[in-house]
């Protein structure tokens, strides 16, 4: 049997232990607090950091421009969107109320405008113009559709020429027109109706081998009264129009003259 032995710390490595502790410092006590040097060095108001600070934000600067560079570019793509479709709307718009072959207003403008002037308070008298081309249909078969068309964009021009910025002509549809005279009376209306008869008939147009189309148109005329809606109106300016074909065309009757 191995006899127990106690064994003893021998007095050098004792001494070696001894020594791993701090021998200035008692246990319990705090670390020592850096010098001046460091804190003048690493702290918030030292050179380091004040530089480290003016880097920092010259990045976040330079981020922000960035970004609103970016979003001043997307701002500016969105506004020409929205141009571009504010265009293509007022085209279709355009496209919607206007005859494609002479350039007027056509007859959905027409109920459009007529609903607007008895939408509101009667301003003022109001007169209207229904004009047709005589014999139309004889210029298509004599001298083709393509005259005829041309034809009807000369009566269009001649309308424009004549009447004011205030009123409005229309194709009605086919050979026929319609103008729309606001602050109009009787005597101004069958005077512009004339007007419109005779510039037409001196025109002279001229086609490949035809030296000379003669063109004339009938007009019938109407004034508002107080009971009128806008079918009653022109009902009675197109029965004026009818009587003036009856009567031989080229000329103007008005409605006061149907018996």
């Amino acid at each position: 049997m191995i006899a127990a032995t106690s064994f003893q710390v021998s007095p050098v490595l004792q001494a070696d232990s001894d020594t791993a502790q701090p021998r200035d410092r008692e246990p319990g006590t705090a670390l020592p607090r850096a010098s001046r040097n460091d804190e003048h060095a690493f702290g918030q108001g030292s050179p380091l950091a004040k530089v480290l600070r003016a880097n920092a934000l010259k990045a976040a600067v330079a981020l922000l421009t960035s970004e609103n560079k970016t979003l001043q570019e997307s701002l500016e793509e969105e506004r020409k969107f929205c141009a571009e479709l504010r265009l293509a709307l007022e085209q279709q718009r355009q496209a919607a109320i206007t005859d494609p072959l002479t350039g007027l207003y056509n007859r959905r403008a027409m109920d459009h405008h007529l609903n607007e002037l008895w939408a509101g308070p009667v301003a003022g008298p109001l007169a209207i113009l229904v004009l047709d081309i005589d014999y139309f249909k004889r210029i298509n078969d004599n001298y083709g559709h393509l005259t005829g068309d041309r034809a009807l964009c000369q009566v269009a021009a001649t309308l424009c020429r004549c009447i004011r910025s205030e009123d409005c002509a229309f194709r009605y549809g086919g050979e026929e027109f319609l103008v729309l005279l606001p602050n109009t009376s009787l005597e101004g209306a069958l005077s512009l109706a004339e007007s419109i008869r005779g510039r037409i008939e001196a025109l002279h147009l001229t086609f490949p081998r035809h030296w000379h189309v003669p063109i004339t148109v009938s007009l019938g005329v109407a004034t508002r009264k107080g009971q009128d809606d806008p079918i009653s109106l022109f009902e009675r300016a197109d029965r004026a129009l009818y009587e003036a074909k009856h009567r031989g065309r080229n000329q103007v009757v008005h409605e006061n003259a149907l018996a």
